[in-house]
């Protein structure tokens, strides 16, 4: 989470007041958690469900799916989960 919150600050860094980036990374991490909390839907409904059509989330799903963003997010994850389950080395 902090790096995520680190993105935004970068964000901020360009000039975005900041009121606004605290107040658009609250509502897009606070919303997308209670959807997911408060839902019975599988994962894949809830993401097709927040990406607007012409909407800001589907601009930067856009944008991210041109890298190798969400790849990397995989790795991470698990690399989680091999350490929670006790495979290869602690960082």
């Amino acid at each position: 989470m902090r790096g995520l919150i680190s993105i935004f600050l970068a964000w901020r860094a360009q000039g975005v007041e900041s009121d606004t980036a605290r107040a658009y990374v609250a509502a897009f991490y606070s919303s997308l958690a209670a959807a997911a909390e408060g839902s019975a839907e599988p994962l894949a409904a809830l993401r097709d469900e927040a990406a607007t059509p012409g909407g800001l989330n589907e601009q930067s799903l856009a944008f991210l799916g041109q890298s190798a963003h969400f790849a990397l997010h995989v790795d991470s994850l698990q690399g989680i989960l091999d350490r929670l389950n006790g495979v290869g080395k602690k960082p």
